[in-house]
């Protein structure tokens, strides 16, 4: 062997050891935990991509979790399934709890990149005196401009007794909350980032029957993509394209996509079922904010329930809110609804709510601003197809709900997919039915 061949071999074989050695390095580490504080040690950051497994038993958090990126969780519940083939829970005593103490502040737990959690049930306190301290239950949020977060979780009970709120920082007791932040004081909002949440055969309950789900950008650009799969949602869902927090949001975007999941309420009236907006104002004066313009929100559903609401879907491209500032221009809502089955129940209830441009109070009641021209170029576009409401209920269709009249300039529309006749052979019980004028195939007979 020459001394160029024996010497190509030596380097040949450390680069093989060192490729040998980043592999090794590069695998994923599996560790069981038993305890919290097990739990938080195998949590510290720098440790790379990993999965740890919980022993069944009740880990008690007095401070929030952080899962670092990489990171998945997976507990040892089995989920049952209940008569309609969704899930129904764990079985009593073989499951694994991550619960907050009742003096727990922030948020509970919080997700990062390429993470999941699986198999477990994750709760907040029982109670909390201090709302003021109250977070969300478990966070999938941007943490930089132009950041990229996606999260799974698959087979979990998440389960939420605290009340909906809000705070300088943001929303505070939802049970799921994905956002891309804009977060005030002089810190860069994060435009362009993007965050991606699955959820597949789940339970999410919240026990106030409000914010099982709230998705919303508070930056410009910023992008949110939800996929939800054969899971169980237990109280109202909120997803918005864009919303000012401070400063005004442009071309921001919400997607999802839903397949064969159960949206429902047991006892009581007074909520909505899904609340869709492509883009708002602020709805609370302590923030402010100038609105949003050319942001999106996009709905796909397919064979989805929706049970148990005053009001099953509220959608609107853009919504003003009485007497707080800003403006909502050229923003878009797309619902695309195959299959889809309504109940709403209680007094002056409705299947559908879907508007071109809305303005609400702070409470939530519709009521009209006194500058409606600060709602234009805002449309909503409908395909409803195979689908069934609650028969007659006092269904909304219009192009905005402005000044207490409807839009007759046109500045902002609702339009539906086909004709009123092809609307009417293919759904069943949602009555009203849409007017003839919101159809883009041209006026039937029917």
């Amino acid at each position: 062997m020459s001394r160029w061949d024996a010497g190509c071999s030596v380097a040949s074989a450390a680069v093989a050891l060192v490729l040998v050695a980043n592999h090794a390095v590069a695998q994923p580490v599996e560790v069981t935990v038993e305890t919290a504080a097990e739990l938080r040690e195998a949590l510290k950051p720098g440790q790379g991509a990993r999965t740890i497994r919980l022993l069944a038993g009740r880990y008690v958090l007095d401070a929030p979790l952080v899962v670092p990126d990489g990171v998945e969780l997976v507990g040892v519940g089995v989920m049952r399934t209940g008569p309609d083939g969704l899930p129904a829970g764990f079985a009593p005593g073989a499951a694994t709890v991550l619960v907050a103490t009742e003096r727990f502040q922030g948020d509970v737990v919080t997700l990062g990149d390429r993470t999941r959690l699986q198999n477990l049930r994750v709760e907040s306190p029982a109670a909390n005196a201090d709302e003021s301290s109250a977070g969300n239950l478990v966070v999938i949020a941007s943490r930089r401009a132009g950041d990229r977060v996606k999260a799974t979780l698959s087979e979990c009970e998440i389960i939420n007794h605290t009340q909906v709120g809000f705070s300088l920082a943001g929303p505070t007791g939802r049970t799921i909350a994905v956002l891309t932040r804009n977060p005030g004081a002089g810190v860069p909002w994060h435009e362009g980032a993007r965050v991606m949440v699955a959820i597949e055969r789940s339970l999410v309950r919240s026990m106030t029957g409000i914010g099982s789900v709230f998705a919303i950008n508070f930056a410009s650009a910023g992008s949110i993509e939800l996929d939800f799969e054969r899971s169980r949602f237990e109280g109202s869902l909120g997803i918005v394209g864009g919303v000012a927090r401070p400063d005004p949001v442009r071309g921001a975007s919400t997607v999802l996509r839903s397949r064969g999941n159960l949206y429902v309420k047991d006892g009581g009236t007074e909520s909505t079922g899904w609340g869709i907006l492509g883009a708002s104002v602020a709805p609370h004066a302590e923030i402010g904010g100038g609105g949003s313009e050319s942001s999106s929100v996009r709905v796909e559903s397919q064979d989805d329930r929706i049970e148990g609401y005053r009001v099953g879907i509220q959608a609107a491209a853009g919504r003003l809110v009485a007497a707080m500032p800003g403006t909502v221009m050229r923003n878009r809502g797309e619902l695309t609804l195959r299959g889809i089955r309504i109940r709403s129940v209680g007094e002056g209830a409705a299947d559908l709510s879907l508007h071109g441009a809305l303005s609400e109070s702070e409470s939530g009641n519709e009521t009209g601003p006194e500058a409606p021209m600060n709602a234009q170029g805002n449309v909503l576009r409908v395909s409803i197809q195979g689908s069934s409401g609650s028969g007659v209920r006092r269904n909304v269709y219009a192009n905005a709900w402005l000044s207490g009249d409807a839009d007759t300039a046109g500045r902002n529309r609702l339009e539906i997919a086909g004709s009123r006749a092809e609307f009417l052979e293919s759904n069943a019980d949602f009555a009203p039915a849409p007017d003839a004028r919101h159809f883009l195939t041209p006026a039937d007979d029917r």
